[in-house]
């Protein structure tokens, strides 16, 4: 799929899943947070509190990648070193904006 994929339609995923996050990620911290409400439910008040990240599997802290649009940017020039070209398909009044 990602072979017939615009690089436009692409950088759009990558601004709504910025803006809206989904995957297993998000259901990890969705299922963090139910397990935390219930344990710290039953939890002696002079205990510190659960926070959901103590039950997510994955709660690694990743390196800051940088912004949709830095991100943008940084395929652009790997897609012109490689000779690729790029072609705005999007409609008029979107061309030139990186996202949106």
């Amino acid at each position: 799929m990602l072979r017939r994929m615009p690089v436009s339609v692409f950088m759009d995923w990558l601004a709504f899943a910025a803006s809206q996050p989904f995957g297993d990620e998000r259901a990890d911290l969705r299922m963090g947070i139910s397990t935390a409400a219930i344990v710290n439910s039953w939890l002696d008040r002079k205990k510190r509190p659960y926070k959901p990240s103590d039950f997510m599997p994955f709660t690694k802290k990743r390196p800051q990648v940088g912004t949709v649009e830095e991100t943008a940017r940084r395929l652009m020039a790997l897609n012109a070193s490689l000779g690729g070209t790029f072609v705005d398909k999007r409609p008029p009044e979107r061309r030139g904006k990186i996202v949106g």
